[in-house]
């Protein structure tokens, strides 16, 4: 990690965000399914921990700046889908889309984890947060199925570092942010009256009894840090010269 100047702050500021999903799974024809089968045999082979669970991908996204508004429509697929797309992203015409809680200290700090080995992105720092999955959807009362961006964000942030949801005040709008290409993250500031210090004991002491260890360390990260190329997700700097201008 270093110092450094503040860069561009590639984001778009979102009061509304519609991410609905089609009723059926995600279609991909025999030689694509074929082809993620073959990849996920490999990727096991290679981390035998990894688990094929729910996922999303978007083939409709469309981000209106002028409406603060962004609406997406995707459908369920699994976790081995979604990795073969992460290497073929060109070939297969998805958007991926996941929601981020940037938990602020009162003493100006970015809660950040860094990714145990076993994980598909070992060693790589980002706030804790996870991808949608099956158990985020909601249905409404016109019928149409919709992700629930901020009770995922509640839900990984609790598994994942312990966090009490009540705890912390969100920001009345969302941070859209490009990680990488046709991925986006929509991230939500979460602050706390608490200090990174008076945090850290109850949020390190979770990542070391959970089970699955996902986590194999927590960062409290001074907003004018920046993480060396290749060791974050690209949206991270991002966040941290937002936060550095806007607080």
């Amino acid at each position: 990690m270093t110092a450094a100047n503040h860069p561009v702050i590639p984001l778009i500021r979102l009061s509304t965000i519609d991410l609905t999903v089609r009723p059926e799974p995600l279609a991909l024809g025999k030689q694509v399914t074929q082809a993620v089968e073959a990849h996920w045999v490999m990727e096991t082979a290679r981390n035998p921990t990894l688990f094929n669970g729910s996922a999303f991908l978007f083939d409709h996204f469309e981000i209106d700046a002028d409406a603060a508004s962004l609406t997406a429509q995707g459908a369920l697929t699994d976790y081995a889908t979604f990795l073969y797309w992460r290497e073929h992203r060109q070939q297969l015409a998805f958007h991926h889309t996941f929601p981020v809680g940037a938990i602020v200290t009162a003493d100006d700090r970015l809660v950040i984890g860094r990714m145990s080995e076993h994980t598909a992105n070992a060693g790589r720092h980002y706030p804790p947060a996870g991808s949608f999955d099956a158990g985020d959807i909601i249905v409404g009362a016109d019928g149409i199925q919709r992700l629930d961006a901020l009770g995922n964000i509640a839900r990984e942030t609790g598994e994942e570092i312990g966090l009490d949801f009540s705890s912390v005040t969100p920001d009345p709008d969302w941070l859209l942010m490009p990680s990488t290409r046709n991925a986006y993250a929509i991230i939500r500031v979460l602050r706390t009256q608490s200090t990174s210090g008076e945090l850290a004991p109850a949020l390190e002491a979770h990542i070391k009894a959970d089970l699955h260890q996902e986590l194999a360390a927590l960062l409290y990260v001074d907003f004018n840090t920046r993480f060396a190329e290749g060791t974050a997700s690209p949206y991270v700097n991002h966040l941290l010269a937002y936060l550095a201008t806007k607080g």
